[in-house]
């Protein structure tokens, strides 16, 4: 694969990496978000100006200080992604939980199409086709479009399916949980109840752990406003038994760590009491608000995890 797509994996895995902790926000993204398919089951949005007006953004810096490829795109291209991306949403369908290749990403900021084109063919063979709104790059089995503002790169199959997206994800599976993240500052995180998701949930939880297997919708919503952190989670599922269950694990998870000498030791005792979890009907919803205080701590150590040291 050619350095722009390697780039654009690098970062949509810091994106992935990121979603526990960044930035994301409803009301910059709109755009962006027109190029989701409707049956597309996972959207990852980020707000990249309120990620640059948090302290986690030092967290972003460490992590991309030393990507060579990275640099070497921004040298040819004149696009510098700590500074020039606005938003960034990163979308698939079902498949996407197991292949991590299986996306699109949507990139706004205001690009040089012709230096990006120049330096895709410097990597390899690039033709063009007619695509919904313009002209379609291909490159090996990847396609890259520009549109206004927004830069669209994937698989040539989801990027034309992207390009032809229509009302996207408010005419959705994921329309009612894309609801409850109005109160999102900063962005959202959207996975369809897929059986991947399931599977993938599942494997995670643990033995004892909450049973995802009627799960119909996730989401999770960022507040970045005022140097701090808070996250919203809602789970939706199909009986009121399963976010009950879910709810009550995730209380009692918490209490527990909160009392661990490890997590007092690590200064995360105080953040990790600050969780609640309630259900409501077949909802759960888990939350945490953070403080400028607690995120000292939280941003030294994702700093530490993602320079590997």
């Amino acid at each position: 694969m050619n350095h722009l797509h390697r780039s654009l994996s690098g970062l949509v895995a810091l994106g992935l990496v990121m979603t526990a902790s960044t930035a994301f926000a409803k009301g910059n993204v709109d755009g962006a978000l027109k190029f989701v398919p409707s049956d597309f089951s996972t959207v990852v949005a980020f707000d990249l100006d309120a990620l640059r007006a948090s302290p986690l953004f030092d967290v972003v810096k460490t992590a991309v200080k030393d990507d060579r490829e990275m640099k070497e795109v921004q040298k040819a291209t004149g696009l510098d992604p700590l500074k020039d991306i606005k938003s960034m949403v990163i979308a698939g369908p079902d498949q996407f939980i197991k292949d991590e290749g299986k996306f699109v990403a949507v990139l706004e900021a205001k690009f040089d199409e012709k230096k990006i084109v120049d330096f895709m063919k410097s990597q390899g063979q690039v033709t063009e086709k007619d695509a919904p709104g313009g002209k379609l790059y291909v490159i090996e089995d990847g396609g890259v479009a520009f549109r206004g503002d927004y830069l669209v790169a994937g698989p040539m199959g989801l990027v034309e399916k992207a390009l032809a997206a229509g009302k996207g994800i408010p005419g959705g599976k994921l329309a009612k949980m894309y609801g409850s993240m109005k109160g999102a500052k900063g962005g959202f995180v959207l996975l369809g109840g897929s059986e991947q998701l399931k599977k993938w949930l599942a494997k995670r939880s643990g033995k004892g752990g909450p049973d995802f297997k009627d799960i119909e919708a996730m989401g999770v919503a960022v507040d970045l406003s005022g140097g701090g952190l808070g996250v919203e989670m809602h789970a939706a599922f199909a009986s009121d038994k399963s976010a009950s269950d879910l709810a009550a694990g995730v209380s009692a998870a918490a209490k527990e760590a909160a009392g661990d000498p490890d997590m007092k030791e690590l200064g995360l005792a105080g953040p990790i009491s600050k969780v609640s979890a309630t259900a409501k009907g077949k909802e759960a919803v888990v939350a945490v608000k953070l403080a400028k205080d607690d995120m000292k701590t939280i941003t030294e150590m994702l700093k530490e995890m993602v320079s590997g040291k």
